[in-house]
């Protein structure tokens, strides 16, 4: 057999060979455009029918969603042309190319002596994986250039079946990624036996190819072994979005002890300071087959130490904890991590969605959450939103939608301590399993000012507190400390499953909340509406700033100063807080002597008398002469009400206040609704006084 050399420009080629390789960029393929299909390949010299043909620079248009496309060099024909069905002998073989559904999504270089730019091999030694050959000017050798699109399947390892590990190829590939974008192609599942770490990088966005993550052909990265804690750990980096694609903690058919998604940290020297991160667009859960995994956490920003990592961005993302226990869907964990927002995602069946435990989610916006914290799930202390002490500044829960769950907010599991100030706007929120003494609102634990406006409550679970409070007000048993602002607020199911609304406000406590109440046309059933907000006179003396037109006892009404002085037109039945400058009993009956029963222990002329004239049975000063045969020990003094029967046995104390001898303990022998009964400690002397003194209040 003979074997005949074709000299082209001065290189000897082999016939199936029989394109010019004097530069090694003739025929190089290009695709730098996003969002388009087209690919550029450069002319070269070929031999075409035994002649030299300068063939030009073609342009091609490539089918979308076409996993293989081979493009060469027809010897024929003198022209660049593609197929889908494979490279023939009769021409040169320059690329293959796959398209997505709508671009161009990997190029793999097959002209024979070009470096490989696919998974398969790698580029030569010194360059970085993932470069590409890229022209250098007229008459100057090519260079290679890190392409402004990296595809991960560029990388040598990286495995998109998912059927190998790819986490050593993706660790390489993501120790230069600056000032880069990195894609996923649609339907590639990527496995991590060890964690995902990117360290130290800044400008760059990893972006997966699918619209709709966690849907069918959408990327997505699944641990597959590895160790407790987060599949992708992003630290020591800043000013980067990560994408449209799904992060699982394990995946089908292999173990994991992965327990985490993502992690944003700003831990050790090096690498650069973290601040400002975006993830959007992305699918979190435990494993593809929904399996509940102890501890899982969806995306964690710091670790409890480290501190910066200001302006964490969540929008359109997608979290699915699957009721695993102490699971949160985003945790802020992180040193004065403040500045951050959870805006338009998706959180359902996690302990707590929103875990605030350090720094600040300073706007939580429009999300939609379902199914956290419930007490039948997780047992007691899960929440739609846990709030701890904020990095700075407040909270903002605007216009979010819960379907069901526990609580919506839980403040520190209710004990004292600094909070968030808390503006709370237009959120519709369903609480239907939750613990017997939980709050559906847990607010107040501090001084701060909460500020609640047009929102809607549908509480159908059953709760012995009230809707809004906290147990940290010392005012009463539940309520607010600081001030409430409470506006336009309502419970579609009334108060029938809950102790009231908000705090002593709705209870029966002596004193208001701690700092101050306000509350403006809140609704508290579906059937009738009350205004609640404090009215403020500033009518001159000699005007009466309140007018009440009832021919029935007004609950809850307050009159301070001198205007509660009389009610001559309605009675004053007060089922709530009743608070004044003073509390006078004029209107009760002048009590007389003759209501006195004094024991035979005072002697056989003690007399009784009225010290202050106008006392009243609830509140008087009277004075006991002793005198006569028959004193002795611990005599008695029986008081019967003279205006009547109490509703209850009222509370009534009695002591000595004055007299011209001994002073003794008094002590209650006989109480009820109609009389009190009292024992002086002690034995009187003829003739001397022994003055006493008693209040009762009704219970």
């Amino acid at each position: 057999m003979r074997i005949t050399l074709i000299t082209v420009l001065g290189l000897a080629l082999l016939p199936s060979l029989a394109v010019s390789q004097n530069k090694l960029h003739d025929f190089t393929p290009s695709s730098t455009a996003i969002g388009s299909s087209t690919l550029t390949v450069t002319g070269g010299i070929a031999i075409v029918n035994n002649v030299p043909t300068t063939i030009p620079n073609t342009i091609l248009y490539l089918p979308i969603n076409t996993p293989t496309i081979y493009v060469y060099v027809d010897l024929g024909a003198g022209t660049i042309a593609f197929n889908t069905t494979g490279f023939t002998a009769t021409v040169y073989p320059v690329a293959i190319v796959t398209t997505d559904q709508r671009q161009i999504s990997n190029v793999r270089d097959v002209r024979t002596g070009a470096p490989a730019s696919s998974g398969s091999s790698s580029v030569p030694a010194g360059v970085t994986q993932g470069s590409q050959l890229v022209s250098n000017g007229s008459g100057q050798p090519p260079l290679y250039q890190l392409k402004p699109v990296i595809d991960v399947r560029d990388t040598a390892g990286v495995d998109c079946t998912g059927a190998t590990d790819s986490s050593t190829a993706l660790n390489t590939l993501f120790t230069n990624i600056s000032g880069s974008k990195v894609i996923i192609p649609n339907g590639c599942t990527l496995q991590a036996a060890s964690q995902i770490v990117i360290f130290g990088q800044t400008n760059f966005l990893i972006e997966g190819q699918g619209f709709q993550p966690n849907q069918g052909g959408a990327p997505f990265i699944f641990g597959c072994s590895g160790s407790a804690g987060p599949v992708l750990l992003i630290n020591r980096s800043s000013y980067f979005s990560v994408r449209n694609f799904g992060v699982y903690a394990k995946g089908t058919g292999c173990s994991s002890s992965f327990t985490g998604s993502i992690q944003w940290n700003n831990l050790g020297p090096g690498g650069k300071v973290s601040t400002y991160a975006n993830f959007e667009g992305m699918a979190l859960t435990t494993t593809t087959s929904g399996t509940a995994i102890a501890n899982y956490i969806g995306f964690q920003v710091g670790d409890g130490t480290t501190q910066n990592l200001e302006q964490a961005s969540f929008q359109n993302n997608y979290i699915q904890c699957q009721n695993s226990s102490n699971s949160y869907g985003i945790f802020m964990n992180g040193q004065f991590a403040d500045d951050s927002s959870a805006v338009n995602n998706r959180i359902n069946n996690c302990f707590q969605a929103l875990r605030d435990s350090k720094g600040t989610l300073k706007l939580i916006e429009r999300n939609h959450m379902g199914g956290n914290g419930n007490f039948s799930v997780f047992g007691v202390n899960g929440a739609d939103i846990f709030v701890d002490n904020c990095g700075s500044g407040g909270m903002n829960i605007i216009a979010n939608e819960v379907s069901d769950g526990g609580p919506f907010i839980n403040s520190r599991n209710d004990t004292t301590t600094t909070a968030c100030p808390v503006n709370m706007i237009g959120n519709i929120v369903g609480v239907s399993d939750l613990g017997p003494n939980a709050y559906p609102i847990n607010l107040g634990l501090g001084t701060e000012i909460y500020f609640l406006e047009g929102n809607q409550v549908n509480l159908t679970a059953t709760t012995s507190t009230t809707i809004i409070g906290s147990s940290a007000q010392s005012n009463c048993g539940f309520g607010p400390l600081g001030t409430l602002i409470d506006i336009g607020n309502s419970s579609v199911t009334g108060l029938s499953n809950a102790a009231g609304w908000a705090g002593c406000w709705n209870g029966s406590a002596v004193l208001p909340y701690q700092q101050a109440e306000y509350h403006l046309g809140s609704v508290t059933t579906t059937s009738s509406s009350s205004i609640k907000g404090q009215f403020i006179s500033t009518l001159s003396t000699g005007t009466a700033p309140l007018s009440v037109a009832s021919t029935t006892p007004v609950a809850n009404l307050s009159l301070s100063g001198g205007a509660g002085t009389s009610v001559t037109t309605a009675a004053l039945a007060s089922t709530g807080n009743t608070t004044s400058k003073r509390f006078n009993v004029d209107n009760a009956t002048t009590i007389t002597s003759g209501a006195f029963a004094i024991g035979a222990g005072w002697g056989s002329t003690a007399s009784i008398a009225i010290t202050v004239a106008t006392s009243k049975d609830s509140a008087y000063i009277v004075t006991i002469t002793t005198g006569g045969s028959g004193i002795a020990a611990n005599p008695t003094l029986q008081i019967t009400f003279v205006d009547g029967t109490w509703t209850n046995i009222p509370a009534c104390r009695q002591i000595q206040t004055g007299g011209n001898d001994i002073f003794g303990d008094v002590t209650v022998t006989a109480r009820s609704a109609t009389a009190y009964t009292y024992q002086w400690a002690g034995t009187a002397t003829s003739g001397k006084t022994y003055e006493f003194t008693q209040t009762c209040t009704g219970t």
